[in-house]
């Protein structure tokens, strides 16, 4: 953990540099207030899905302000906000585990860096790497504390088991974007009750908006098809599952089956996963 004193975090990069990291935490450690939480997380820590060098040296900060069981509310909003890191850290070409993180650290820092300062930052680096499981407890902890951001959890959780394609689905939700993982193809979904429509990327033409205005996929490229219970065979979309099904609304694990399961490429004619775009 890189202590909030140390001279580092003023070469760290932040996403608009207007106000000092470690002020920030250590104010909402001592008392949190979501204004002050929504501009170090939301802002200078996190930007239309770019992290910055200063997002990692935050995360164990952050982790340990929702450790205690009385910040129930700090919880899901660190939750929420870690979830969104790991998504957005981890390898979109395929599911798996974020990687370390960049031995170049090529705009982590502003100005020289020294060699020890570099040191410190490769530290950052694995010390993210090996909290993906705290997070993902963080983020199941939350979600089972408070059902309203399910879906947004569920997403984080995904992330962090480096089900990438999957909790990019789930952050879209009900209707979003996806590529063909075989032929690279792009696709819009929007779900119509307990089905979800496909439409490939069509210059032109947007058929979605048509059948979503309509109500009905008529004009769909075709259906994701979910995924049953008998073919699951990751142990980590079985628990995903698992939970989502404990949700009060049948949502999630209606989402999560079609996320989890496969689509019928119009252009390749190739079975196979969603994957993030």
């Amino acid at each position: 953990m890189l202590e909030l004193n140390d001279p580092l975090w003023d070469k760290l990069v932040t996403m608009f540099r207007n106000d000092h990291v470690p002020t920030l935490l250590s104010a909402l450690a001592a008392s949190w207030d979501d204004e002050t939480a929504d501009t170090l997380l939301w802002g200078e820590l996190w930007h239309q899905q770019t992290c910055c060098g200063a997002t990692y040296a935050a995360v164990p900060h952050l982790l340990k302000i929702a450790e205690p069981e009385q910040n129930r509310h700090q919880r899901r909003e660190i939750a929420l906000f870690l979830g969104q890191v790991a998504l957005d850290t981890g390898d979109r070409s395929e599911d798996k585990e974020p990687q370390a993180l960049p031995e170049t650290f090529e705009g982590w820092a502003i100005g020289p860096v020294s060699a020890s300062e570099r040191e410190k930052m490769r530290s950052i680096g694995a010390e993210f790497h090996s909290a993906l499981p705290a997070i993902r407890a963080l983020c199941e902890r939350a979600l089972l504390e408070n059902w309203e951001a399910d879906r947004y959890l569920l997403s984080g959780i995904a992330a962090a088991d480096g089900l990438i394609g999957i909790a990019s689905l789930l952050n879209h939700g009900c209707d979003g974007q996806f590529m063909c993982a075989s032929c690279g193809c792009g696709y819009e979904f929007i779900r119509f009750g307990e089905r979800i429509a496909v439409y490939a990327d069509t210059p032109h033409e947007d058929k979605g908006l048509s059948d979503f205005k309509e109500g009905a996929p008529s004009r769909a490229d075709g259906f994701m098809t979910p995924i049953t219970e008998d073919d699951v065979r990751d142990v980590r979309v079985a628990a995903l599952l698992a939970l989502a099904q404990r949700a009060p609304s049948p949502e999630p694990a209606l989402l999560l089956r079609h996320f989890a399961g496969s689509f019928v490429c119009c252009k390749c004619g190739v079975q196979g996963p969603m994957h993030a775009p």
